[in-house]
């Protein structure tokens, strides 16, 4: 993730999101599944207060936090255990 003090416009490219936090501080990501593992097992939404999306197909949504959440939990796979067998 990387942290900003404006809004990073011009990173907001495919498969990426901005997130909004309510100190006017903002941090970008790329969407891959261990990043939105990440965003859903940790705190690091906290004070978020939306999260704009670029999607692969290039279509932009704006999420509030909680409507961020569920997404991730719709569209991430959790990771893989390996069986020591």
């Amino acid at each position: 993730m990387t942290n900003y003090t404006s809004y990073p416009k011009h990173r907001l490219t495919n498969n990426s999101c901005i997130i909004c936090f309510a100190n006017s501080k903002f941090s970008w990501c790329e969407l891959y599944n261990s990043q939105r593992l990440y965003l859903l097992n940790s705190d690091y939404l906290e004070g978020a207060e939306r999260i704009d999306v670029r999607f692969y197909s290039g279509k932009f949504y704006s999420f509030t936090k909680d409507k961020f959440m569920e997404w991730l939990k719709q569209n991430s796979k959790p990771k893989e255990v390996k069986s020591n067998e």
